[in-house]
């Protein structure tokens, strides 16, 4: 790999990203995939969760409060279930240059957003 296609590359890995999760009556799935996206090693993203259950169990709740607070996530609540809605809700919010739509009960590999990036 020659000088410029390596500066190339470091370039890439500095795009914004979004990660948009929409959810809807998950619990122990969507706290796992929210781990799984913060422990990234990505150096520039954001995490958006678009979260349309009614009530979350309470270590849930304690949990999304947690990553909040800790500003790991940003969280919107809407009142209707829509996934397309979702979506589109969460993308009016983002400010990335890449947007990645993930479910929210996958497990995401190590490089996961780096892959992305390139």
């Amino acid at each position: 790999m020659n000088a410029q296609s390596l500066k190339e590359e470091n370039q890439q890995l500095t795009i914004p990203i979004s990660v948009v999760i929409p959810t809807y009556n998950r619990e122990e799935a969507l706290v796992d995939t929210i781990a799984d996206v913060i422990k990234q090693d990505y150096p520039n993203f954001e995490v958006l969760v678009v979260d349309q259950t009614a009530t979350h169990k309470p270590e849930t709740q304690a949990y999304l409060e947690k990553v909040v607070n800790a500003g790991k996530i940003k969280l919107f609540h809407l009142s209707w279930a829509s996934l397309p809605g979702a979506r589109n809700y969460a993308v009016r919010h983002c400010s990335g240059e890449i947007i990645l739509f993930i479910d929210d009960d996958v497990r995401l590999e190590e490089g996961f957003l780096a892959a992305h990036a390139r």
